[in-house]
């Protein structure tokens, strides 16, 4: 078995390295979608509206630049 990086995606520590930082950008995207999808979900009680405002913060802390808002279509 060849010497693999620190990540152990390949032997090339730069190569290694984008390739990690690009899984874990697909792991970022797909966190993102479910939070959104959490968005859809309709509470009006006092804890649903606040796990949403939760949602919303969680996305703004993690570079999400897309819309927080109502979504009418799904």
């Amino acid at each position: 078995m060849e010497n693999l990086g620190a990540f152990g995606h390949h032997p090339d520590p730069l190569i290694d390295a984008q390739v990690e930082i690009d899984r874990l950008e697909g792991l970022m995207a797909e966190a993102h979608a479910g939070l959104i999808r959490a968005l859809d979900y309709r509470a009006a009680t006092p804890e649903g509206l606040s796990i949403k405002a939760d949602v919303r913060d969680a996305l703004q802390r993690t570079g999400f630049t897309g819309s927080t808002g109502y979504r009418n279509a799904f």
